[in-house]
């Protein structure tokens, strides 16, 4: 959905507004299912920058560094 939601050359305003909420569940999905492994793991991280930051550390997600 999100992609096809990116493909939108001039989106309006309610389809800017559903693309930036695909987005912010796409980010919240993804943040806590990582939090959630790497609590399995042994690490204890409570935010999405940290939980972003070591799986960048651990190599799971290949692009993480700010």
């Amino acid at each position: 959905m999100l992609q096809s939601a990116l493909k939108i050359e001039h989106p309006s305003i309610v389809e800017r507004a559903g693309l930036i909420q695909f987005f912010e569940m796409a980010f919240e999905l993804s943040w806590k299912l990582l939090k959630d492994y790497e609590e399995i793991e042994g690490f204890i991280v409570k935010t999405p920058k940290e939980t972003i930051k070591q799986a960048f550390q651990s190599g799971l997600i290949s692009n993480g560094h700010e």
